[in-house]
């Protein structure tokens, strides 16, 4: 998020070559690029859509911890008819060989969990980076539309964290407000915080092994 943050602030470049005209006056602007982010109606659609994978990832691995349960019964059951003092001695035995088979059943369970929530994580972190990349590259966009309205021949970014710190700037060059309205132009009639596209197939784990389809 910063390194992406920090090439926003290659906007700049839209007064690198009126510092080479001597002619032209320096104009300064500024924007907030988290104040953006959190404004844009598009943001808060992304957020919702994760949260819908997030909540996937949680149903399908609590269906294989389920599954997980399950075995780790049949496994005590097993166990306890292979250390019965009333059942015979082929019995026992049976129970033995079935205990053992279901102990690596178990084990291999835990393994399709981990690989799971594994497979989850890195599908989320992967929808995150995407759609961060792409809201920015929108605001970039949208930004340096709004700073050649205005004249500005340098935009600064100024969100907590940045590479250069604004101590002060005259509101009128200040655009946030502006591009976050600029933003939201073609935001639905009927959008409201929460919504998110419609779902696609849910995460699941199966006894065939760990798999995620978002």
């Amino acid at each position: 998020m910063k390194h992406s943050i920090k090439s926003l602030i290659a906007i700049a470049a839209l007064g690198a070559t009126a510092l080479l005209a001597p002619a032209q006056t320096l104009k300064v602007g500024t924007l907030d690029i988290n104040k953006a982010l959190d404004g844009y109606w598009k943001t808060q659609e992304e957020r919702a859509v994760i949260e819908q994978y997030q909540q996937r990832a949680r149903e399908g691995t609590e269906k294989i911890l389920n599954e997980g349960r399950e075995l780790a019964k049949e496994f005590e059951e097993a166990k306890a008819r292979s250390e019965s003092a009333i059942a015979s001695e082929q019995a026992r035995k049976d129970a033995t060989v079935a205990a053992q088979a279901t102990l690596q059943k178990l084990q291999q369970k835990e393994q399709d969990r981990q690989q799971f929530v594994a497979n989850a994580n890195q599908t989320i972190q992967n929808q995150l980076e995407t759609s961060r990349r792409k809201l920015l590259e929108k605001i970039t966009e949208v930004a340096a539309a709004a700073a050649k309205r205005k004249g500005i021949t340098l935009l600064l970014e100024k969100s907590n964290g940045a590479v250069i710190t604004v101590v002060y700037s005259d509101p009128g060059f200040e655009i946030t407000d502006d591009v976050i309205t600029e933003l939201n132009k073609d935001r639905p009639a009927n959008f409201t915080t929460g919504t998110a596209a419609p779902a696609a197939a849910a995460a699941t784990g199966s006894a065939t092994g760990p798999s995620i389809n978002f």
